[in-house]
């Protein structure tokens, strides 16, 4: 089973308070385009990280930015469904160890994906 990581990021209520003055299209592309900084971030530094045989997996990583109508953006770094054989490698299986990029990763670039 594969596991999530959550980031919560706290204090920001004056950011959040100026986000809801303004009109809820500029506000969620705001967000939005600031999430997607902070994956793309994490994305280069799984790249540089993961296991390369054939190449897909690498061109696999990808990000994808939702934003919910109540106004909560997520955001997520995974891998396309084309290489389902990602998840055994990050995780691991009981033939081989796991080789994980995308935790390790988060692990070294989370704190300047943050920023």
């Amino acid at each position: 089973m594969a596991e999530v990581m959550h980031v919560q990021i706290l204090g920001l209520d004056v950011l959040d308070k100026r986000l809801k003055e303004l009109d809820r299209r500029t506000s969620g592309n705001i967000l939005r385009k600031a999430l997607r900084e902070g994956m793309n971030v994490l994305k280069k530094e799984a790249k540089l990280r993961v296991p390369v045989r054939t190449g897909k997996l690498k061109k696999g990583i990808h990000v994808k930015v939702t934003l919910k109508k109540k106004g909560e953006c997520y955001a997520k770094l995974g891998m396309k469904k084309k290489v389902a054989y990602g998840v055994p490698v990050e995780l691991g299986t009981s033939f081989f160890k796991a080789r994980s990029f995308l935790r390790s990763a988060a692990d070294t670039k989370g704190d300047e994906a943050i920023k």
